[in-house]
């Protein structure tokens, strides 16, 4: 039922979203732009932050045209395009997009669950969704996963509110966003899909047929907005054959699945609390108490969480697309059921607040999701980056990996990764890294031809094995070089060679 129309709670923090539901959603914002907002400007680029950072110097056009060679859609780019003429390329400027959309997913969130759940179901996904480890680490991330989690929460806000009060206003809302969110991130299309299992359950609560042909008519218009780019979407599916990401198994799933419930304790934790309630409604249901709207409702939100991982996994055998941050906006069905099904408990009020902030400390992690990993590019390039007046060569392998050294070390090269007709073509860039002694190889260098000649090398191993480390060393021994300090650094392996009586002005790191 309607917020309005629920009992008051006795909670104070849902009283107080109640009461002041426009506050309560700045509040929400705020909380998440604090506690998410640690190392959006310290950590360096990763090669898909690189990615977005090459893509955006583009024009609009151009953008679109390496849309359709690429597996992304194009609407995050073009946005990050204008956000990058706008603020610059720093790292905080590329990041700030995500933060701002998780920010104002924290509030959507607040107010979509008190509208269908109640204000204690509010607090509870609220703040499973503020201390989400994976929520988290995307919201200062340089890609579209935020804003994807924003769209999602906003096409469901009007999913139910369509089924259950048919408007063409409502309809045409949603066709738009459910279009614009294809067009951000294609696998957000396995959200929509349980939507359309959940329809039939859901329209049951109102005007059955008038809101089935509403929201029939809002897919339509959807599909019509995505039709000019649905073609790209197929003709770049990736395949297991050749994917970086291979065929998942039950324990890839199990990792994908236990991430975006935040803990194994969380996840453990809330699929109990999920199948007992589930159980006690059906013993109702079988003794003549039926189904309510508030049960189609969280028939809804567990269809949101269970779905698409479930269809992905199955998907992936051919077509890889099974990794947390795919599917990161499944998470946020996870919170809604987890905080809808606490509410509902029939306990008394303040044992369901002791049971929702257990769930959300058994959520949270002491640190940030992954908030120790720095690709450290930044520190890489201060390294070993070559000067006019220093014979220095950096040589980096697996080539890929220039990508996001490229954006420290020579940022104006980054365009050039894609040809005039917007196909990834990295040689380009790596012809013009070399002009300036920067050297991308793949695993199978040292090649068997000189493609060392500086006084001073700089070996980049940055996801390096024994063998490929032994290789390249020998390979460099052969050609009169010594190693002069090697470190570690973010997992990278870093070795200085120098020629025997070779004077430069280069220093080792």
């Amino acid at each position: 039922m309607p917020a309005r129309d629920r009992p008051p709670s006795t909670n104070p923090l849902a009283r107080a979203v109640d009461l002041h539901p426009a506050i309560a959603a700045w509040v929400a914002a705020i909380a998440a732009l604090l506690v998410k907002h640690p190392g959006i400007a310290t950590r360096s680029l990763w090669l898909d932050e690189a990615w977005t950072a090459a893509v955006g110097a583009h024009t609009l056009p151009a953008i679109l045209n390496i849309a359709a060679h690429d597996q992304n859609p194009p609407l995050y780019n073009l946005l990050a395009s204008w956000w990058m003429r706008v603020f610059g390329t720093s790292e905080l400027a590329l990041r700030v997009p995500s933060l701002l959309a998780a920010a104002a997913c924290a509030a959507l969130l607040l107010r979509f669950v008190r509208r269908f759940h109640g204000a204690e179901a509010a607090v509870t996904a609220t703040l499973l969704y503020v201390v989400a480890p994976a929520q988290t680490w995307h919201a200062t991330e340089a890609r579209s996963y935020a804003l994807v989690g924003l769209l999602c929460v906003a096409s469901f806000h009007l999913y139910l509110s369509l089924l259950e009060t048919p408007r063409r206003a409502t309809a045409v809302a949603l066709g738009v966003v459910n279009a614009a969110g294809l067009y951000v991130h294609y696998t957000i299309g396995l959200a929509w899909l349980a939507q359309a299992m959940c329809a039939p359950i859901v329209a049951r609560a109102g005007d059955g047929r008038a809101a089935l042909r509403a929201w029939l008519g809002s897919q339509l218009l959807a599909a019509a907005l995505f039709v000019p780019f649905a073609p790209f979407l197929f003709a770049n599916m990736p395949e297991s054959a050749t994917s970086w990401l291979p065929p998942p198994g039950l324990a890839e799933l199990a990792q994908v699945v236990r991430e975006l419930a935040g803990t194994r304790s969380a996840l453990r934790a809330g699929a109990l609390l999920v199948a007992g309630f589930a159980a006690w409604r059906i013993l109702r249901w079988r003794r003549g108490d039926a189904p309510t709207l508030a049960d189609r409702r969280l028939v809804a939100a567990l269809a949101w969480a269970v779905v698409p991982v479930a269809v992905a996994f199955a998907v992936s055998q051919a077509t890889p697309i099974l990794l947390t941050r795919y599917e990161l906006f499944a998470g946020l069905g996870w919170m809604v059921a987890v905080a809808a099904v606490v509410a509902a408990l029939p306990w008394p009020p303040g044992a369901r607040t002791v049971v929702a902030l257990v769930m959300v400390v058994l959520s949270a992690k002491a640190t940030p999701y992954e908030a120790a990993r720095d690709p450290a590019w930044r520190q890489v390039a201060a390294l070993a980056r070559p000067t006019p007046d220093d014979d220095t060569m950096l040589a980096v392998v697996p080539s890929v990996d220039c990508l996001p050294l490229a954006y420290y070390a020579a940022p104006d090269l980054l365009p050039t990764l894609f040809g005039p007709r917007g196909a990834w073509q990295p040689d380009g860039l790596h012809r013009r890294l070399a002009g300036r002694r920067i050297l991308c190889r793949d695993g199978e260098w040292p090649a068997s031809r000189m493609d060392l000649d500086g006084a001073r090398v700089v070996l980049v191993l940055s996801r390096p094995s024994t063998d490929d480390a032994a290789r390249a060393l020998r390979h460099a021994a052969e050609r009169g070089y010594v190693v002069e300090s090697s470190r570690e650094l973010a997992g990278k392996q870093i070795h200085v060679l120098m020629r025997p009586g070779a004077a430069t002005k280069g220093t080792a790191p």
